[in-house]
Parts: C-alpha cells; sequence; structure tokens
C-alpha cells in the first residue's frame, strides 16, 4: 500500500536456463566444478573435491559486467556479458 489506500502490484519475470553435461573425464583433474552466477561474479566450487554448497565457493572470478550467458565445459568457464565482452576461466588455474 503506498499510503493513499491503493495497492501497487509488481510482477517479476526470473528465466533461467538449466542443464546437464557430462565430460566423462577421469583422474585428478575430475573435481566436478559447478559455478554459480551472483551479481556479477562467478562462484566455483569443486564438488569432486569437497562438498560445500552455494553460497559457499573456493574461487571467486570478479566479471566488470553482469554476465548473460554462463557455460561450462570440464573445467573451462565462458561467460558473455551484457556488454558484449567474453570471458574465458579455468577453474584448474590456481594462479589467477
Amino acid at each position: 500500500m503506498d499510503g493513499t489506500g491503493k495497492y501497487t502490484f509488481v510482477d517479476h519475470h526470473f528465466n533461467y536456463v538449466t542443464s546437464l553435461k557430462s565430460s566423462n573425464r577421469k583422474g585428478d583433474k575430475n573435481l566436478a566444478y559447478v559455478c554459480v552466477v551472483e551479481d556479477n561474479h562467478l562462484n566455483l566450487t569443486p564438488l569432486g573435491k569437497f562438498v560445500m554448497p552455494p553460497p559457499l565457493f573456493e574461487k571467486q572470478v570478479a566479471l566488470e559486467n553482469f554476465p548473460v550467458h554462463v557455460d561450462m565445459h570440464g573445467h573451462l568457464v565462458a561467460a558473455l556479458c551484457c556488454d558484449s565482452t567474453l570471458v574465458l576461466v579455468d577453474c584448474m588455474d590456481h594462479e589467477s
């Protein structure tokens, strides 16, 4: 209610897409990373190493702009941001 006795309704529509992918990778590098988008951050969690449910994460990648599309293949993450920049991240790269 806005003080005048009238109600204002606001509809929020959230679009999301989920996908299941299998890389079938064996060995030490099979850490089963999960990526969660939070604002303009990519939160990366290696569920193959330990169980740490979101919103907790092992690594966080700060992007300049909000990502409109994020895709993962194995340990590689590609994020297309709203300003048309493409960011590629290797989850196994511990240096960056």
